[in-house]
């Protein structure tokens, strides 16, 4: 199965091509439009499911290969806390029907040692499913939620690219889906891929390279670690892109960068590693050590 997610509003609407991170679509194609003004997906996810109440069971299964070419909208909606009027001890537990388990399952079957577990998961067969992240003018894409991911997502030096382990780390908690960010055309983004949002709490987070804080493209400042020449000099890293509350966050002391290098900046980080349990705190001493 094939879907492509895009925004049809206007006429004349065309598919990405590979340099763009389409994977579906290799060459641009003309899919038209609906003829409607503004973005008829920029908020929209791309898969719900909506259960009524503690025995639904209700859910989608990706029973063969699924590859999802998404240029705009919202990925991730499992793993929610939900207010609702009902009270923590009762059944339906804030209108959490799921309980503790996870809304992801990686298999499509139904294990016969793990029913329940594949019966509570709102998405099933994960593990089938592609995502390819598409650069266009007028997208943007949401991963969504990363709420309690059971292994630490790191932040390495292929930064948002689908060779780099954050993105690994967002498919691992999704039951094992792919994501894929293949974009090579991003001129406002220092890697060049797909900017994407991303909301990540509750759990642990790596910082294993340098990330540059500021908004270049607002400043028109040259991005600290891309080449004078290159077409991205002016750009922003993805890094900021990313919204964390309640993490636990390891940042490398190699991670740290000064526009000023000096004793005070250094003082501050050079011992190993900086653990905080608050991403804004560490947001904020980072701006903090750059501003030395």
């Amino acid at each position: 199965m094939v879907i492509l997610f895009t925004n049809n509003a206007g006429s004349g609407k065309s598919t990405g091509t590979s340099n763009e991170g389409a994977g579906i679509t290799t060459a641009a194609e003309n899919v038209g439009g609906t003829g409607l003004s503004g973005n008829d997906h920029k908020n929209v996810p791309i898969f719900y499911v909506n259960r009524q109440n503690a025995n639904d069971t209700a859910g989608i299964t990706f029973n063969d290969e699924t590859k999802i070419d998404l240029y705009d909208g919202i990925l991730l909606t499992g793993d929610q806390y939900y207010h609702g009027q009902t009270r923590y001890w009762n059944s339906a537990i804030g209108n959490d029907y799921n309980g503790h388990y996870s809304d992801y399952y990686k298999e499509a079957n139904k294990a016969t040692n793990d029913r329940t577990a594949w019966e509570k998961a709102k998405y099933r067969g994960m593990k089938n499913v592609t995502v390819n992240l598409v650069s266009s003018a007028d997208g943007e894409i949401d991963l969504g939620l990363v709420n309690q991911a059971s292994k630490e997502i790191e932040w390495d030096q292929n930064q948002d690219k689908t060779t780099g382990t954050f993105l690994k780390g967002i498919g691992e908690f999704a039951g094992g889906m792919t994501i894929k960010n293949g974009s090579t055309t991003n001129t406002k983004s220092t890697s060049t891929a797909m900017g994407v949002n991303s909301s990540i709490i509750n759990g642990k987070f790596k910082i294993s390279t340098k990330v540059d804080l500021s908004d270049n493209i607002a400043k028109n400042n040259k991005a600290l670690f891309v080449s004078a020449s290159a077409t991205n000099k002016i750009s922003n890293d993805p890094f900021n892109n990313i919204k964390m509350e309640s993490e636990y966050v390891t940042i490398d002391s190699s991670a740290f960068s000064c526009r000023r290098w000096n004793k005070s900046c250094w003082a501050r980080i050079k011992y190993g590693k900086i653990h905080y349990s608050d991403g804004i705190k560490i947001m904020l001493l980072i701006e903090e050590v750059k501003k030395y």
